[in-house]
């Protein structure tokens, strides 16, 4: 696995777990795989959205790729120009 690939997954997994052990109800994402290739933010990605079905766990995601985020959010929202579109 690349370092910087692995370094990153650590830190997330760790905000995840954090937000667990908190018994946190909703975990903030703002761009959790902007600098990873495409099957690394799948990986990351998938991960996220599994911990949050076990745990029941609310994920709001701000991604800048839609094919992502049509892939793995349940609802979506899209800005334009600052504005809902």
């Amino acid at each position: 696995m690349n370092p910087e690939f692995s370094e990153m997954l650590e830190d997330t997994m760790a905000r995840g777990l954090r937000a667990l052990a908190q018994r946190s109800s909703v975990l903030l994402a703002d761009e959790p795989v902007a600098s990873l290739d495409p099957a690394n933010a799948e990986a990351v990605l998938s991960l996220l959205t599994g911990l949050a079905r076990q745990a029941s766990l609310a994920v709001l995601l701000c991604l800048h790729q839609p094919d992502l985020a049509r892939r793995f959010g349940d609802r979506l929202l899209r800005l334009e120009g600052g504005r809902l579109a």
